[in-house]
């Protein structure tokens, strides 16, 4: 809905600020006496539009960023808190390329840790969500 009502005010206010342009380009009007409901009608609509799809887009890639780590997280779980990029890109949409950024993301942030096969693969450790981390925890006093 968000969308649709940013694209029509967007072409709405196109067509405005184009009405405006051929008045005053054919002398029927000058910009002085078009400058206040062009501004209103034509403009106004117009970055409000603009806004509303830009703030659409960033959401809807927001959506799909939190989808992907929590498939990513789900798979992870399942395999004891350890994922490839190959093996990310084959559960969501993203390519080996993109999947290989975000594991190397969440190892930046110290979210995940990276290790190395024997055959020289990268493996992203998860140790909040290892099973292995969970069973040797210890109390808060026992440290």
């Amino acid at each position: 809905m968000k969308l649709i009502f940013g694209i029509l005010l967007t072409v709405f206010g196109l067509m405005m600020t184009g009405g405006t342009l051929v008045g005053i380009s054919e002398g029927e009007s000058t910009i002085a006496q078009d400058f206040g409901p062009w501004l209103i009608l034509g403009f106004v609509p117009l970055i409000v539009g603009i806004g509303l799809n830009i703030s659409f887009i960033k959401h809807k890639k927001q959506s799909k960023k939190q989808l992907i780590e929590n498939q990513m997280l789900k798979y992870a779980k399942n395999h004891n808190g350890s994922i490839t990029a190959a093996e990310l890109a084959m559960e969501t949409s993203l390519n080996f390329k993109e999947a290989e950024k975000v594991l190397e993301d969440f190892a930046k942030q110290g979210i995940a840790s990276r290790k190395i096969s024997e055959s020289g693969i990268f493996v992203y450790q998860f140790p909040m969500i290892s099973d292995i981390e969970k069973s040797s925890a210890k109390g808060i006093y026992e440290i």
